[in-house]
């Protein structure tokens, strides 16, 4: 059982990368050598192979079964993978490390939603929902997404983190 989950991730990563490469030659040909670098260093932040939560359906991102059987948790790297739109239905309790859509992510407009993240990154052709004037949050409920510092700074020893200072997406200086 264990084996198969792993192989379906595999396989997933696989597609996504490939849908991926897809898309950024398309969007490649629009773009400036300036712009397609400063584009490249912001995805870097969020690298898809650093995912430990990958969406493998559309669906309610409290449902286990959007993610695969394990939902998000605190200090994920959440993928909201090509083609699904995951749907925040309820206030998330923990903090995610990061989140890169690149399809879909709506609030529910008839719950109190919430999301806290440190890094935030969305797909050029990605679509972020949250209340719309068709759809608007009704009377008497909230949606939030936080973007919160998870790790209390700029990192400069966890090599793996997005704000890491020498990770590969990070340019410039930093001032504190």
């Amino acid at each position: 059982m264990v084996m198969k989950k792993y192989s379906v991730v595999f396989v997933a990563l696989i597609m996504i990368a490939f849908l991926g490469v897809i898309h950024v030659a398309q969007a490649m040909v629009h773009m400036s050598p300036t712009m397609m670098r400063e584009h490249m260093a912001v995805f870097d932040l969020v690298r898809i192979e650093d995912a430990t939560h990958i969406s493998m359906q559309s669906g309610d991102g409290t449902d286990p079964a959007t993610w695969g059987g394990d939902s998000p948790v605190a200090g994920a790297r959440v993928l909201v993978a090509p083609v699904h739109v995951v749907t925040v239905d309820a206030v998330v309790p923990h903090p995610l490390m990061t989140l890169r859509v690149e399809s879909g992510l709506r609030f529910a407009t008839h719950a109190n939603t919430g999301l806290t993240v440190d890094t935030f990154v969305s797909g050029e052709d990605s679509v972020f929902e949250m209340g719309s004037g068709a759809a608007p949050i009704a009377d008497g409920f909230t949606a939030r997404i936080i973007i919160n510092d998870y790790n209390g700074g700029i990192e400069t020893l966890d090599g793996s983190s997005p704000d890491y200072v020498n990770h590969p997406g990070f340019s410039g200086a930093v001032s504190l």
